[in-house]
């Protein structure tokens, strides 16, 4: 399961048994506390939306046209079956909007 999930936040320990947890030293350098407001902007979409973060995000990403394609990193058969409740609708133009916001810092680290 992957941080777009939203099972994963910069104050909460993740589970040993899990892979941020089976790694705690790559997570605290991971969840940068940008990473974690994208997060944030995703579970609060999800929850205003009836959708999970999963989706959002995979809707969101799907909305990008210069993307081609959405990786997903399922760990369960119930993972796919998730995220593609992300398929088939939009974003409503505000959501995305915010989701793009707060995720510019986290996109311009990258670039670097």
């Amino acid at each position: 399961i992957g941080l777009l999930s939203g099972q994963f936040r910069r104050n909460q320990k993740p589970a040993e048994n899990t892979h941020w947890g089976s790694d705690p030293a790559r997570f605290k350098r991971v969840m940068t506390k940008e990473r974690d407001a994208v997060i944030g902007a995703l579970v609060e979409a999800a929850d205003t939306l009836g959708k999970t973060p999963a989706q959002v995000a995979f809707a969101w990403i799907l909305d990008h046209p210069e993307v081609t394609a959405a990786m997903t990193g399922p760990d369960l058969p119930e993972h796919v079956v998730e995220v593609c409740g992300g398929a088939g609708w939009r974003l409503p133009p505000e959501i995305r909007e915010r989701l793009d916001k707060v995720s510019e810092p986290v996109i311009s680290e990258r670039a670097t």
